[in-house]
């Protein structure tokens, strides 16, 4: 499902490892300032969780929302254009159940 069945997202498999390691660090320099908004406890709990792995990874894929895609009717974009990226974290969500039922983990 997606507004207007625009369709907007746009999957792109990373296979280079050069690409790899540049989202790697992206991840780890966002992790690392979100990880700076806590303190004491909060910091302890949030350094603690798995929030990657992608360096187990058997594949990496990277999705994105077009934002300026001309595929569908434009119903429901027209007014709320935000909805297309709503539409691809309903697509990220079901291809997550969807792999999950199949017994494939997705992070």
């Amino acid at each position: 499902p997606s507004v207007g069945l625009s369709e907007p997202w746009r999957i792109v498999r990373v296979e280079s490892e050069a690409a790899k390691e540049a989202v790697l660090q992206n991840f780890e320099g966002e992790n690392d300032k979100a990880l700076n908004g806590y303190d004491g406890d909060k910091k302890q709990k949030y350094a603690s969780l798995k929030l990657s792995g992608m360096r187990e990874a058997p594949v990496q894929l990277a999705i994105f929302c077009d934002d300026a895609t001309i595929k569908g009717a434009g119903l429901g974009a027209q007014t709320m254009p935000e909805m297309r990226r709503y539409s691809v974290v309903s697509a990220i969500t079901l291809f997550w159940l969807a792999a999950r039922c199949a017994g494939i983990g997705v992070g």
